[in-house]
């Protein structure tokens, strides 16, 4: 939770808003002389705030091995300050309970798993209410740069009124996206072992 919004009358005052725009786009259509030109002021609104928040580092490390420390998700709890823990199995349409950490809040969510593309994609979904309501997607994307080093790219992706409610909550995602990336950067660092030598393995999954 960013500090510098979520206190005081700032964070009622987002709040209002986020209820004011909500209205105006669920509740205009269902009657009312001027239901038009309210949906349109509460779209227009919504389109001023961020549908994507996004965060990337380049890694001294192979896809694989970054694969590895994304899909272990028994070992989020070591290294990942953001979203751990995540418990599931990295299957598409599976299911996952997922544990956010946005400054002293702390949100726990079901998600569907919708890609796995092995040492490329990974990505799951969360719907509240239903499809098209409040939909948020994490999606995490592994773009080789040159050999042995690799370019991690997380993000978030907002459908529905979920702008309008993390915007009122001043949720955070950013400072916790960053703080992903660049944890999960220093794990595979650390693990990456010095060319022409052996290491550890990390995990014995067979994904």
């Amino acid at each position: 939770m960013d500090a510098n919004v979520d206190s005081g009358s700032t964070g009622k005052s987002r709040l209002l808003w986020a209820v004011v725009i909500a209205m105006a786009i669920v509740i205009a259509p269902l009657g009312g002389p001027h239901r038009t030109d309210a949906q349109t002021v509460g779209r227009s609104l919504l389109g001023n705030l961020p549908g994507e928040v996004r965060s990337e580092a380049e890694i001294n490390g192979s896809p694989e091995l970054v694969w590895e420390v994304l899909t272990n998700l028994a070992l989020y709890l070591v290294w990942n300050p953001f979203l751990s823990p995540v418990e599931g199995e990295l299957r598409p349409g599976s299911g996952l309970q997922v544990t956010m950490h946005t400054g002293t809040r702390v949100t726990r969510y079901p998600a569907t798993v919708l890609q796995v593309e092995r040492n490329r994609v990974l990505s799951w979904s969360a719907q509240v209410v239903s499809s098209g309501v409040y939909d948020t997607t994490y999606t995490f994307s592994i773009e080789p740069v040159r050999e042995g080093r690799v370019r991690l790219v997380s993000r978030e992706t907002r459908k529905g009124l979920a702008p309008v409610l993390e915007w009122a909550m001043g949720s955070g995602i950013q400072g916790g996206l960053d703080a992903m990336t660049r944890s999960a950067r220093n794990r595979v660092e650390l693990l990456r072992p010095p060319s022409g030598s052996w290491r550890w393995p990390t995990s014995y999954s067979t994904r």
